[in-house]
């Protein structure tokens, strides 16, 4: 299987990365900014349950890093992950992940 990371605004080539059936999958996003940020994933366009996820915030809230994990990794998990950041002002940073088999 491949993961296939893409930013918006993001001009470089599409990163991917080989996933192991059976394995541990970990997708993460990252951004900086304030107010304080909140973070959302997508699964198809489906909002994903924030049990799902795990979201580690600094102190003062400008920066986030938005997680989420796939114990065991199935092809019954393919599909486009999008994680969204944002508050409300400004630009808003989106990231997908196609994971193909």
């Amino acid at each position: 299987a491949v993961v296939s990371t893409q930013s918006t605004g993001d001009e470089r080539p599409v990163k991917e990365s080989p996933v192991d059936l059976g394995g541990m999958l970990t997708l993460t996003c990252r951004a900086r900014g304030a107010p304080f940020l909140n973070s959302r994933w997508t699964k198809a366009g489906k909002v994903l349950p924030s049990k799902k996820s795990v979201v580690i915030v600094d102190d003062a809230g400008s920066a986030i890093v938005s997680v989420i994990e796939v114990p065991v990794f199935s092809v019954d998990d393919t599909g486009t992950y999008t994680c969204e950041i944002g508050n409300g002002f400004g630009q808003k940073v989106e990231q997908s992940f196609l994971l193909q088999y």
